[in-house]
């Protein structure tokens, strides 16, 4: 595009009511290294829209597989039943312990 120092055609240089900018596409190379196409501004706005649909797919596609990974580490954590269970099966058992520790200091001391 030819420049000013304001990113526009100087006036003499822009199209008329009849005339129209090339419907070509260009490609500039971003920061990252990635080519971006640039659609000129009497494109075909379908081509957009296109675009824009791909790109809100893939996005979707992207929060699907989040919500689908918290899913399954939801459901790895135990139920609060499940929690009560096992510390009730610690307390059983501490007691079977503690009981056999008595008899044998009992048995200790004859």
């Amino acid at each position: 595009m030819p420049g000013n120092g304001r990113g526009r055609a100087p006036r003499g240089e822009r199209p008329g009511p009849d005339q129209h900018y090339s419907t070509a596409t260009s490609s500039v190379t971003n920061p990252e290294g990635t080519a971006v196409t640039i659609l000129p501004d009497q494109g075909d706005p379908r081509r957009v829209g296109e675009l824009l649909g791909d790109w809100v797919g893939a996005k979707l596609a992207e929060v699907d597989g989040l919500v689908a990974e918290a899913r399954s580490r939801v459901e790895a954590i135990p139920d609060q039943r499940t929690l009560w269970l096992l510390v009730g099966e610690v307390i059983v058992r501490l007691a079977v312990v503690e009981q056999e520790l008595a008899e044998l200091r009992k048995a200790a001391r004859r």
